[in-house]
C-alpha cells in the first residue's frame, strides 16, 4: 500500500488491512512504522522561526 501511495495515513492503511483480514489498531501501526524508522511525513521538517522577545 506505500508503494502504491506515497501518500497515504495510518487510518488509511489500517482500513486496507481489515479488508484483508488483518485486524490492528493505529497504535499497533505507528509503533510497528516508530520501530522501524518509517516516517511518512507529509512535508519536510523546517526550522522553527526566530523572533525577537516581546517583553
Amino acid at each position: 500500500m506505500l508503494a502504491e501511495n506515497g501518500d497515504i495515513t495510518l487510518a488509511e492503511i489500517q482500513s486496507g488491512l481489515v479488508a484483508q483480514g488483518v485486524y490492528v489498531g493505529i497504535g499497533t501501526l505507528w509503533r510497528f512504522f516508530d520501530r522501524r524508522g518509517i516516517t511518512r511525513k507529509k512535508r519536510p521538517g523546517t526550522r522553527s522561526s526566530k523572533t525577537a522577545p516581546t517583553s
